[in-house]
C-alpha cells in the first residue's frame, strides 16, 4: 500500500480558492479586484504559476481601468513575487516592487506595503545589494511593527541578521537574531 503525503496547506487553501472563484462573478469594483489579488497570492503560495499570473494581470488591468491605486499596487507586488519565485528574475522583481511601493505611498490603504518591502529587501539581498537590502528591511520592520505583525517582524529580523553576516557585522547579526 502506497500513501501519498500531501501538504497540509493544500487542504486549507483549496476550499478558500474555490470559494473566491465562485463568488468572483458577483463582485464588482474594488471588492472584485481585491479578491483577484487574493487569488493571485494564494496561487503563488501553491506554486500554480499560470493562475497566479492570470489573476495578477486581471487585477492590474481592472485596477488601471478603475484608477484603484491600492489594487494596482497589490497586483504589481504579486507580479514581483511571480518574477522571483517562478522565473528567478530578481532585477525585474526589484523594479516591480519599487513601482508597487511607489503606488502604496499614493494611497491611504497601506495594507500590503510591508510584504512589498519584505520582498524588495529579499531580492536586493539576493543581488548582493546589502546596503539597500538593510535599508528596505528596516523600513519593512517599522511597517510590521506599526501594524503589530509579529510574524512579519520575526521574518524580517532573520533577513536583517543575514545581511549583517554578509557584511561581516557579526555583533549586529547576533543582536538582530536576539
Amino acid at each position: 500500500v502506497q500513501t501519498c503525503a500531501l501538504p497540509i496547506w493544500l487542504f486549507s487553501q483549496t476550499p478558500h480558492i474555490e470559494n473566491l472563484r465562485k463568488i468572483l462573478p458577483f463582485l464588482r469594483d474594488s471588492a472584485r479586484i481585491d479578491s483577484m489579488n487574493k487569488l493571485s497570492l494564494l496561487y503563488i503560495e501553491q506554486s500554480v504559476k499560470d493562475s497566479a499570473e492570470y489573476y495578477a494581470t486581471l487585477a492590474y488591468n481592472q485596477s488601471s481601468a478603475l484608477h484603484y491605486i491600492h489594487g494596482k499596487a497589490e497586483s504589481i507586488s504579486h507580479q514581483g513575487n511571480i518574477k522571483t519565485y517562478f522565473y528567478g528574475n530578481l532585477s525585474e522583481a526589484e523594479k516591480l516592487d519599487k513601482e508597487s511601493i511607489g503606488l502604496y505611498r499614493k494611497t491611504e490603504n497601506k495594507a500590503g506595503m510591508g510584504p512589498a518591502y519584505d520582498h524588495l529587501a529579499f531580492v536586493s539581498f539576493g543581488q548582493s545589494k546589502y546596503d539597500e537590502a538593510l535599508d528596505y528591511s528596516n523600513q519593512c520592520y517599522a511597517l510590521f511593527k506599526k501594524s503589530q505583525d509579529e510574524s512579519g517582524m520575526s521574518d524580517i529580523l532573520g533577513l536583517i541578521s543575514q545581511i549583517h553576516i554578509k557584511r561581516g557585522e557579526f555583533d549586529k547579526a547576533f543582536d538582530a537574531g536576539q
